[in-house]
């Protein structure tokens, strides 16, 4: 056995001591001395010098670049130079920085998502006007060669793993010529969160102390390198949608990314966990006792067979991050409607004029009693007003406690949060009155929802625009035989009543009223709208679900 640590006290001319790391092909050492840290690269035996080259001077490169970015410098040897071969393998050593792995944290915080962006963008726009021959190599590791899985889809024995991988593949299939028209530039190319450093500040929080691990450096467009990290935060936490942006958001703030781009980044994201778990999995068939290979393969499968979101709704979400509308068409929308306002249909058969607003909010109501746990009675009492007998309006983005149930639970655990920021109108008044069609619609979903505090019957209407663009409108706690007649298709004209109101026993056990929503799109919500959202993504979700006042 080669020993490493007398040949490293050789080449660097003093006492070190040698710990080994992890490492998928090469053989990597935490250095020590009584002076200094290091990191010692012992590459694999048929490894190019070119290879090596290609990495320090991309490291140089970046310190050139931007001279606070945190990247390791490049340490020469005893004798001056920066790489030597001994037993037939190249050697060089970098410094070591300070800091352990942001896969140790397993919910990342939003602000250090925000940071990790804005650095991995500074990294990218340095990499921009770096070049090598070794930036062109194929590889596994390159998004632009990752339909090379398809060949071994059947290394999946479990046909429904085998059947999502696939699908990723024919989405990744269906935008790689938009990927490939895009400007190519050097990228680090694997941005996982075991090769970006952490350090502890005095206040408690972490920031970003550095990027590790250059070997995997291609040639590609620069959306790559976000995709790739992207991936990573996907991972280990009870909200993807909202680390994700985190990181696209901080991303855009040191390299602002066009519609295309952002667009293009969650399928992208999509196809480095795909060409991850697959290659995983053969590779843990060569070395079925390295549990490297193996690590992010479970929460990768957790994410992509339970917590998967929709293309286009992670697009609405990352537009709105990087602060453009929540889709191509929200502005003209917005703009029919603020010019209609006022000459809508009634949504509801009585006069809406003198109504009062109802004390729901969690300043202005004393349910529930308890906080985790709203009783059948209070349910009944919602919105009800002793003093007043006229109609009451439940406001649009009003935070309360009163939901309580299970489904409104972002974790396993109560700290974890709960969605508690009503996202539509509620209209408390009698049951049996008349629900119509603010204009003209058409029919999309017929529901009745019988599970406790949920809606009861529920309708949700298609518009269009004189420009054609589509929106939707839902409402909820209907009574479930008015909309027995209804199906999905039927044209409603403006004005027209197509149910009424639900009573207790029919509405999912609240006190009668309309919850009345508005939404720009329904991508990846189906009829599964979330009339109450999480309060730290309010403002997204105001952007798919605006006051709908206006109607």
């Amino acid at each position: 056995m080669v020993d490493w640590e007398c040949i490293a006290q050789r080449l660097l001319g003093a006492s070190v001591r040698l710990e080994p790391l992890q490492g998928e092909y090469d053989l990597n050492f935490f250095a020590s001395s009584d002076q200094q840290s290091y990191i010692l690269k012992v590459m694999r035996p048929d490894c190019e010098r070119e290879f090596v080259d290609m990495q320090i001077k991309a490291m140089k490169h970046l310190k050139v670049s931007d001279k606070f970015l945190p990247i390791p410098d490049i340490i020469p040897f005893k004798s001056g130079r920066l790489i030597v071969e001994e037993n037939d393998r190249l050697i060089w050593i970098q410094s070591r920085l300070e800091g352990g792995v942001l896969a140790t944290l397993k919910e990342k915080p939003k602000a250090l998502l925000e940071e990790l962006g804005s650095y991995m963008g500074r990294v990218d726009k340095s990499l921009e006007n770096f070049d090598h021959p070794q930036l062109r190599r194929s590889q596994k590791w390159n998004l632009l060669e990752g339909l090379w899985i398809y060949e071994h889809l059947d290394a999946i024995q479990n046909i429904k793993r085998k059947t999502l991988i696939k699908s990723i593949c024919d989405q990744f299939s269906n935008v790689l010529s938009q990927m490939k028209a895009l400007p190519f530039q050097a990228l680090h190319n694997d941005f996982n969160d075991y090769n970006i450093l952490i350090q502890a500040k005095e206040s408690g929080d972490f920031s970003i102390s550095g990027l590790i691990d250059f070997g995997d450096m291609a040639s590609g467009p620069a959306i790559n390198d976000l995709s790739i990290g992207g991936a990573y935060c996907l991972l280990h936490t009870i909200r993807p949608m909202t680390n994700f942006a985190a990181l696209v958001k901080g991303y855009h703030s040191t390299r602002p990314l066009s519609e295309e781009e952002i667009g293009l980044v969650y399928p992208l994201a999509l196809m480095r966990l795909a060409i991850s778990v697959l290659n995983s999995i053969l590779e843990a068939q060569k070395n079925p006792e390295d549990p490297y290979i193996t690590i992010t393969q479970a929460p990768a499968w957790h994410f992509l067979e339970t917590e998967m979101i929709n293309a286009k709704l992670m697009e609405a979400r990352l537009r709105v991050a990087c602060k453009f509308p929540v889709t191509k068409a929200a502005v003209r929308i917005s703009n029919f409607i603020q010019a209609k306002n006022g000459n809508f249909a009634s949504v509801l058969d009585c006069d809406l004029g003198s109504a009062k607003v109802a004390c729901v909010s969690v300043d202005g109501s004393a349910m529930p009693q308890n906080p985790f746990y709203l009783t059948a009675d209070e349910a009944s009492k919602v919105g009800v007003n002793k003093d007043s007998n006229g109609l009451l309006i439940g406001g649009y983005g009003e935070p309360r406690l009163i939901y309580t149930a299970p489904a409104f639970m972002l974790g396993d655990h109560i700290p974890q949060g709960r969605r508690s920021v009503h996202i539509g109108v509620d209209i408390f008044v009698d049951a049996g009155t008349a629900v119509q069609a603010p204009l003209a619609a058409e029919v999309l979903y017929v529901e009745n929802r019988e599970m406790h505090l949920d809606y009861g019957g529920m309708v949700i209407l298609s518009h269009m625009t004189p420009e054609y663009d589509k929106f939707f409108t839902l409402y909820g706690h209907l009574n479930p035989t008015s909309i027995s007649h209804l199906s999905a298709g039927n044209k409603i004209k403006a004005g027209e009543c197509f149910g009424k109101l639900g009573s207790q026993n029919q509405n999912g056990g609240w006190s009668p009223h309309l919850h009345f929503q508005l939404a720009i799109l329904t991508d990846g919500l189906s009829q599964d709208w979330p009339g109450v959202v999480d309060p730290d993504e309010l403002h997204f979700w105001s952007k798919v679900f605006p006051n709908p006042a206006s109607l």
